[in-house]
């Protein structure tokens, strides 16, 4: 539906913030007042994949750029699915065929969501304040679910959203993340194969803190009902300053997903989102030790749904360090 791109750059940068064409070996540095213009089809019409391109992070400062798309269809023309034109089969109300739509994308707060549903004593409780409830301190690792009231807040049923603000306490999370730390570097490794999907590491939670691996299987079957012999081993995700990840989907083999933040984006980081854009969804991880959990599958016919494609985009201010 877009033939062309054009894309034109908003200010300089002094270095990084090229636009990168890895199937083409060129990249295009941003000079302000300037435009780069490309195809998006071959002549009979087929995808040319070799326009596919990343937007790498500046080193120093933001990098401002504004996309332009040339369309097949005129604005305002019939809101059909390719392929479906004629038929009545139409597109969500979001979508427009001229371009990837003027879409409402939701940034949920998972904080905001959790003081609106949860008692502030609910969230990021210590320890102590554990042990008085008459439940195990979290150096323990094994504490009573019921006591500790862990609970799912639905956001969304179709696709299927819910956040768990304090799947893990406060101590847990800071537990966690020194086990993190103590990891040498070695033990991590690459979350996808192909670094132009993903630059994120990944390392077993066995390796890291033995004794949460049960403990985290359990509390998750326990919120969705489910065998926990259903639950794969979990790991911790890394993103370094400059690390992302691309519109990953886990497959049409695995019914749900969890990201559970042990650290929280600073206040400002517009990109700091678990962006899910083609359901219209970014989350901010801005509450210590809450869980998002999405099913990756179709309501409908139970196939893989491709709206739940997750990206993780690139920030400079922070080490983010994800459960999942």
């Amino acid at each position: 539906q877009r033939p062309k791109t054009v894309f034109v750059y908003l200010n300089d940068v002094a270095e990084g913030g090229e636009t990168r064409f890895p199937k083409l070996g060129v990249q295009l540095k941003p000079i302000k007042g300037c435009a780069a213009m490309w195809d998006n089809l071959l002549e009979s019409g087929e995808m040319d994949w070799r326009t596919k391109h990343q937007g790498m992070p500046p080193k120093n400062g933001v990098k401002y750029a504004m996309n332009c798309f040339i369309c097949k269809t005129l604005r305002g023309a019939a809101n059909e699915w390719p392929g479906y034109e004629n038929t009545g089969f139409t597109m969500d109300e979001w979508w427009s065929r001229s371009s990837v739509g003027v879409r409402e994308i939701r940034v949920l707060s998972l904080r905001a969501l959790a003081e609106a549903h949860l008692p502030q004593t609910e969230l990021c409780r210590t320890s102590e304040e554990l042990a008085q409830q008459g439940a195990a301190t979290c150096s323990e690792q094994n504490q009573d679910d019921e006591v500790r009231g862990i609970s799912m807040i639905e956001i969304c049923s179709t696709p299927f959203f819910g956040i768990v603000p304090n799947f893990f306490e406060a101590d847990e999370a800071a537990f966690l993340l020194a086990a993190c730390s103590r990891a040498d570097s070695s033990r991590w490794s690459p979350a996808r194969g192909d670094p132009e999907k993903g630059t994120s590491e990944v390392l077993p939670l066995p390796e890291a803190a033995p004794a949460y691996a049960e403990v985290v299987a359990e509390r998750l079957a326990e919120l969705l009902e489910v065998d926990v012999g259903l639950v794969e081993t979990p790991f911790i995700e890394r993103f370094l300053p400059g690390q992302f990840t691309f519109e990953r989907h886990a497959g049409p083999l695995r019914r749900f997903s969890m990201i559970a933040y042990l650290n929280e984006v600073p206040v400002g980081c517009e990109d700091g989102v678990t962006d899910f854009k083609h359901a219209t969804f970014q989350f901010r991880p801005d509450l210590q030790g809450a869980a998002l959990i999405f099913s990756n599958l179709s309501a409908a016919d139970g196939k893989a749904d491709h709206r739940l494609r997750q990206t993780e985009m690139p920030i400079a201010e922070v080490t983010r360090y994800h459960l999942v």
